[in-house]
């Protein structure tokens, strides 16, 4: 891992489970903190050259809020 990527891990690993996005079914977004804070800012986690892991900022861009995981299931 490169310098920072541990502490990265850790702050992301310690996000709280707020509960799924309801809008369908399948949805792989998951709330971390307010919903009524989140902005439009997200950070992205690649592996080969696709997003595996989107991470929704708050407005202040201080706070991760959601996150969504793509290609593989959840349930």
């Amino acid at each position: 891992m490169d310098l920072g990527e541990h502490a990265f891990v850790d702050a992301v690993s310690d996000l709280p489970f707020l509960g799924w996005c309801r809008c369908k079914p399948d949805c792989n977004y998951f709330q971390t903190g307010d919903a009524e804070a989140a902005g439009s800012a997200w950070i992205h986690i690649d592996d080969d050259d696709a997003p595996r892991v989107w991470l929704q900022l708050d407005r202040d861009c201080a706070a991760i809020v959601g996150m969504e995981i793509h290609d593989f299931e959840l349930s």
